[in-house]
Order: structure tokens, then C-alpha cells, then sequence
């Protein structure tokens, strides 16, 4: 079986209470379900982080989720190296980056793996539109949370595709990586509560017997997540209609205090025949009771920012029956008339699609006001979530029904343990694909391109610059100003920050005194008299030229 390491970085994984993103509570969810691989087939927990204080962060983030667990932590420097061990799984789509690292080594050397989150910002697009022209290989994936964010992948690569041909004359579409769609996952046993956890949580919330609680679990925002309009009205209908008395929990955290208000007012305003109730979501004590008090779960999400959607499986694991919009990756998740409803949706998006999209690429709007215009083109149909709120507010049996079937239906196929099974099972598969075409490819590479066009090295980008190359033919002597004591003058020098914030590449005093000592040889005569390899000594006159202790012949 392929082993792969995570690639680390906080803001991938670590979530801020106040400022819960679906990318990060993904991204906790994979670490976790690795440690919990690595558990039971008895592995280390491999990482590979760009810088080496990451390291501890890491492996206090792992203490926290399996004390017992033994952890390997690489430097992304690794990346860069021919005989790299294992592959590489990246927490967003960023699969370019480390293919033009992996350059350095072998390109059939490893495998990457990306995964997309929201794909509507344009450094989400030009992240996947980089995988055309960049070193990404047949044996890396970007894997697509659900299907209709692959048909969005797919017409995104299908534009840069046919760009490329355009513009280089190509006769053929570039490589492209695999384009697996394996959803996101849940903790299933996070939301399993016993009837007396549920009954304790509606006593929390001061919850009467007769009370339906419908919930909303998620970022409240209006403009980026789902616009609470078509919740407050349907709901308010029902309750009017029916006369049940429905409280409506809105979870989640607020950006600023203007959302907050409209949210409040909104509720106020618009759900007048029902009851409000806002729970910090940043809370997880007051999260968990939400879950538990609630008997339906609702998120009609309607923005292009949206790609699958944490809530609703969240929801079907604690056995909730869920009405969602027929959105993105909800459509995946939520089979229709099984666990839940999934409401109708139509964008007018063909109107103002073009405009808007050509004010966020000029600047005009910022990718906020972007995603808050296009949400507006977005209707769910309300008069449907009417009819299937108010069947699953009058059968209390359906819901317990449509309950137990979703929360079936997550443990067989979103459970972390299921989903993270299929992320190995891929590195599998890229391996065998890596085995079959990874040599071909590497033997043909020619021997100029050991780094991406765009990472050249400054003595191969900048090589026209000075007025000639230092090399091992160069002589030089100690300059008169150092000429006493040479190790002395370096001593000084050096304790100024205009020289050692250099420290990596100061030469040792021992060196200084080799090439002091051997002035008016050429280096390469140094270095053959020394026993040492000329390149070190060549990189120290470098310096110690600059110093103004040498000058060359």
C-alpha cells in the first residue's frame, strides 16, 4: 500500500473558533481520519512542512488527536530530493506548486494529491488552471468533491486547454492529472447523542415538547454561504398555515456586526409566526447542544462559493431528516425523498454572468461583492421548501424515518474511516500508473529543465548580469586591508547584521584560513591539494571578496 505524508501548514487544518471555514474543519477531518489509519495498520503519521518550527505545531496537533501515535516530519526541501520515500496529499488545489518542487528530484519520483474546496475565487481558478501548463503528471489528482465540481473542473481545463492551443500552436490538449470525485467526510461517532443528551439539550435551550426546532448549522452570511431570505419566509408560512410552533436555530458566526443586525432584523421581520434562536457556532459545547435539541435540519445554499458542504452530512449523522437546496455538492449527498428533500433550484446567471465576472477580474468589485451579486441570480424554490417542511413538520414518523436512513447512509459512504480509505486506494492507483509511465517521461526530460521556467535559479536567470562568472580557474590574494590578520577583520565583520543575517552561507574559519593561507593558487589547485570539492571553496572567495579580505587576480 502507497504511503503518502500530509502536507502541514496551521491555516490548513488548525479552526478558529471565531471564524469556522469548511476548508479547515476538511482539513482537521483528514488529519484525523490519517491518524486513525495509521493506528490501526500499525504506521507512522507521515507530514512534510515548509518550515522546520512547523514541526512541533504538527506533532502537538497529532498529540491531541492520538497520543500513542509516532510521527516522521519532513521539510517541503525533501520535495526537491530523487529518492523521496512516499507521496504527497496537498489540503486545497494547489498541486502545481509542489510538481514544480518535485522537478528538482524526479518527476516520476512521487505522487501529489490536491483536493478543491471552493473553486470561485480567481486564485482557486488560476490554481487549477496551472495544472495544463506546469510539471503535474498523469500520476498526481486533483480530487473533486463532488460532481458538479468536477463538470466546473472540467470546463475550466476545457477553456485553458483550448487557450494553450491557440497560443503555442499546440496539435495535441496538454497532460492532464486525474480527476477523481471522492467526497468530503464526517466523524460519524461526533454526532450520535443519546435521547437523554437530546432532552438535556432542549432543557439548555428552554425547548417545550411541542416545539419542531428546525436548524442551521454554518457561516451566517447572506452574501457568501446562504441567503437567509427563503429560510425566514417558508418557514414563517408554514408556521402560519399549520400552526405548529417551529423555532428556528441559526448555529454559525457572524463577520461583522452589519450581517449580524440584517440576520437579526431579518428573522424579526420575516419570521414573525416563529421563534429565533442564535447559537454561537464557534462554541462547540453550544454547537453540540444544537445538534442534539434539533428535529430538522435546513440549508438552502445558494452561492457560487459553496462546492460541497460539510453541514448536511453532519446533519444525517446525528439522524436528522434535511431539506438543502439541489446545490453543488448537496446534490451528491442528500438522495431526495430518502434522507431529506433537496429543493429545486434556478440561476438567471446567463444575464449577468459576463459582467460581473469582468468587474471582479478588473478590480471593480472585490470577491465578496462578487459572490453577493451572483448569489442574488440564485432562487431557490420556496414554495417547494414550504411543502417539504410542512410534510416533515406534521409526521413526526417520516422524520424518524428519513432519520435513520441518512445516518445509515453517511456511515457506509461519508464516515471519514470510508472517504479516507479511498484516499489510499488512490495513491495506489497513481503508483501503478507512476510505474508504468513514469520512466518514459523522466528519460525524456531534457537536462536543461531541472526547474520549472518560472523558479529558475539566479546564476541561470541572472547570468548576464555581473561581468563574469566566478569559477575554480580564478586566483586571487588577501587584500591589503586584511592582510594582518585576516580571521581577525572576518571576526568583525561579521558581528554586523549587514553580514550575518547571512550566516548560512559564511564560510567556517577554517576555510578562511585554507584559502588565506594558499593565496595566489587557483581554487581549483586549493581544492585539489586540500582534498576538498572546489564548489564550496568557490561560493566562500564569493563571499569573502564582497567582505573586501580578498581580491581576485
Amino acid at each position: 500500500m502507497s504511503a503518502f505524508s500530509i502536507y502541514f501548514e496551521p491555516d490548513g487544518y488548525e479552526i478558529n473558533p471565531t471564524r469556522i471555514m469548511g476548508r479547515h474543519a476538511a482539513g482537521m477531518g483528514v488529519l484525523r481520519a490519517a491518524a486513525d489509519s495509521a493506528l490501526k495498520n500499525d504506521e507512522s503519521l507521515f507530514a512534510c512542512v515548509p518550515r522546520e518550527d512547523l514541526a512541533p505545531k504538527f506533532n502537538a496537533l497529532v498529540q491531541q488527536i492520538s497520543p500513542q501515535l509516532h510521527t516522521e516530519v519532513e521539510t517541503t526541501e525533501a520535495l526537491c530530493k530523487p529518492g523521496r520515500r512516499y507521496g504527497l496529499y496537498v489540503p486545497g488545489p494547489g498541486v502545481a506548486h509542489f510538481a514544480s518542487l518535485r522537478m528538482r528530484g524526479r518527476t516520476d519520483g512521487f505522487s501529489i494529491v490536491g483536493v478543491t474546496h471552493t473553486i470561485a475565487s480567481h486564485a482557486a481558478m488560476s490554481s487549477i488552471a496551472e495544472l495544463t501548463d506546469t510539471a503535474v503528471m498523469p500520476w498526481d489528482a486533483l480530487i473533486c468533491t463532488s460532481s458538479s465540481v468536477r463538470a466546473a473542473v472540467d470546463t475550466l481545463l476545457e477553456q485553458q486547454c483550448d487557450f494553450l492551443k491557440w497560443r503555442l500552436k499546440l496539435t495535441s490538449a496538454p497532460v492532464l492529472p486525474q480527476l477523481p470525485v471522492i467526497p468530503l467526510g464526517v466523524h460519524c461517532d461526533d454526532f450520535s447523542f443519546t435521547a437523554s443528551e437530546k432532552n438535556a439539550a432542549r432543557e439548555r435551550l428552554n425547548l417545550s415538547a411541542d416545539e419542531v426546532v428546525v436548524l442551521f448549522v454554518g457561516r451566517l452570511s447572506f452574501h457568501a454561504k446562504a441567503h437567509p431570505y427563503a429560510m425566514y419566509a417558508g418557514a414563517n408560512s408554514v408556521a402560519k398555515k399549520t400552526g405548529k410552533k417551529i423555532t428556528l436555530i441559526m448555529c454559525g458566526w457572524f463577520a461583522n456586526d452589519m450581517i449580524k443586525k440584517a440576520f437579526i432584523d431579518g428573522a424579526a421581520r420575516y419570521f414573525g409566526n416563529g421563534q429565533a434562536t442564535f447559537v454561537d457556532g464557534g462554541n462547540s459545547e453550544a454547537r453540540s447542544t444544537a445538534w442534539a435539541a434539533a428535529d430538522i435540519f435546513v440549508s438552502l445554499s445558494d452561492n457560487i462559493q459553496e462546492s460541497f458542504g460539510l453541514t448536511p452530512l453532519e446533519a444525517m449523522a446525528a439522524g436528522l431528516p434535511v431539506i438543502v437546496t439541489d446545490w453543488d455538492g448537496y446534490r451528491d449527498t442528500v438522495r431526495d425523498g430518502i434522507d431529506g428533500y433537496r429543493v429545486p433550484v434556478t440561476h438567471g446567471l446567463d444575464i449577468v454572468g459576463e459582467p460581473l465576472s469582468r468587474k471582479y477580474e478588473a478590480g471593480t468589485i472585490n470577491y465578496d461583492t462578487y459572490c453577493g451579486l451572483t448569489c442574488m441570480m440564485v432562487a431557490p424554490d420556496i414554495s417547494s421548501y414550504e411543502q417539504h417542511l410542512e410534510a416533515l413538520l406534521e409526521n413526526p414518523s417520516m422524520r424518524a424515518t428519513m432519520g435513520d436512513s441518512g445516518r445509515q447512509h453517511v456511515q457506509a459512504n461519508f464516515d471519514w474511516r470510508v472517504v479516507f480509505q479511498r484516499y489510499r486506494d488512490l495513491f495506489d492507483e497513481l503508483a501503478e500508473i507512476r510505474t508504468a509511465q513514469g520512466t518514459a517521461w523522466e528519460t525524456q526530460r531534457p537536462a536543461t529543465l531541472n526547474c520549472s521556467a518560472d523558479r529558475l535559479p539566479p546564476d541561470r536567470m541572472f547570468a548576464g548580469f555581473a561581468s563574469s562568472t566566478l569559477s575554480s580557474s580564478n586566483r586571487f590574494v588577501v587584500s591589503p586591508s586584511a592582510a594582518e590578520n585576516p580571521i581577525e577583520t572576518y571576526r568583525d565583520l561579521i558581528k554586523n547584521p549587514m553580514f550575518s543575517f547571512a550566516k548560512a552561507l559564511l564560510p567556517s574559519e577554517q576555510v578562511i584560513q585554507l584559502l588565506t593561507s594558499n593565496a595566489g593558487k587557483s581554487i581549483e589547485q586549493i581544492a585539489a591539494e586540500s582534498g576538498m570539492t572546489a564548489n564550496p571553496l568557490i561560493a566562500a572567495v564569493a563571499v569573502l571578496t564582497k567582505m573586501g579580505l580578498l581580491t581576485l587576480v
